[in-house]
């Protein structure tokens, strides 16, 4: 059984049997992890509010029979505030719906991790327009997967 520290933002979760959760993690340094939270959907588990998508913190993970499994997490930001207004939350799933489909396993993208922080902070903070927000996450998340837009000439006629 290895161990694996490291930063993480929760994406998507799925029940899975009667206590378990399967979690979809997006990692700095090793891209999109998939991992089982044992029992946190018992009341008192420390992990109830851990697994939940939008929450970012730092992941204890150890692998067991090839998949990884989540022992322990220190929240560092929930993004509640999204979960109040439903303009934002729905331009926010939209987002984490993105980067799951883009992030590859074992693939590292630090600087995509930072930037989705930030958006989130001001999808959830800023007074920013959802849609404006949602174009520019959208601009940075293609130039970071190698599909810069051309902003400087019709792609028409040149």
């Amino acid at each position: 059984m290895s161990a694996l520290n490291t930063a993480a933002l929760v994406l998507r979760h799925a029940d899975y049997g009667d206590y378990d959760r399967m979690v979809t993690l997006f990692t700095p340094d090793h891209g999109r992890i998939d991992a089982i939270a044992r029992g946190c959907r018992r009341p008192k588990s420390p992990l109830v509010n851990a697994v939940e998508p939008f929450v970012s913190g730092d992941f204890q993970l150890f692998t067991r029979k090839e998949r990884y499994s989540i022992d322990q997490c220190q929240i560092r930001e929930s993004f509640y505030d999204l979960r109040t207004d439903y303009d934002r939350l729905t331009h926010g799933v939209y987002w984490l719906k993105l980067l799951d489909a883009a992030l590859m396993p074992e693939a590292a993208a630090p600087s995509l991790f930072l930037t989705t922080l930030k958006a989130l902070a001001h999808l959830s903070y800023s007074d920013l327009p959802p849609e404006l927000l949602t174009m520019a996450f959208e601009m940075h998340l293609m130039t970071q997967l190698g599909f810069a837009p051309c902003m400087n000439a019709c792609m028409r006629c040149g």
